[in-house]
């Protein structure tokens, strides 16, 4: 990240948020405390277990966020938001040389669909 006069090159205007650095030691020491964690999403489900909606990587930051880990959603390397039910491991680039993984899982509000998920998964 090249910091030019209160802007960043890579992302646009800087704020002091996208100027703090985890140096490599802290980094690992946070990889190791994400990778305990375990979110939970529910969303309405239709036909196919897929989702009206979806869980994308600023949903998980925000609840990142709640459990008391300030992640940039930005680092949360999710190629695609989740549409599907299920369970996922989701990569959290911390440093360039660090990445924790966060397990994320995504249950239909309605009972039936989380019976049919997991008749589906076994």
């Amino acid at each position: 990240m090249v910091q030019t006069s209160g802007y960043c090159a890579s992302f646009g205007p800087s704020t002091n948020q996208d100027l703090i650095k985890i140096p490599p030691a802290g980094a690992e020491q946070l990889a190791t405390q994400l990778s305990e964690v375990e979110l939970v999403f529910e969303r309405k489900v239709g036909e196919n277990e897929h989702l009206f909606g979806s869980v994308t990587s600023g949903d998980i930051a925000h609840q990142l966020e709640a459990k008391g880990f300030t992640i940039d959603r930005r680092k949360i390397a999710l190629d695609d938001p989740l549409k599907t039910i299920g369970e996922y491991h989701v990569p959290v680039k911390l440093h360039r040389e660090v990445t924790s993984h966060v397990k994320v899982t995504v249950k239909g509000d309605q009972p039936e669909a989380e019976e049919v998920a997991t008749a589906a998964t076994t």
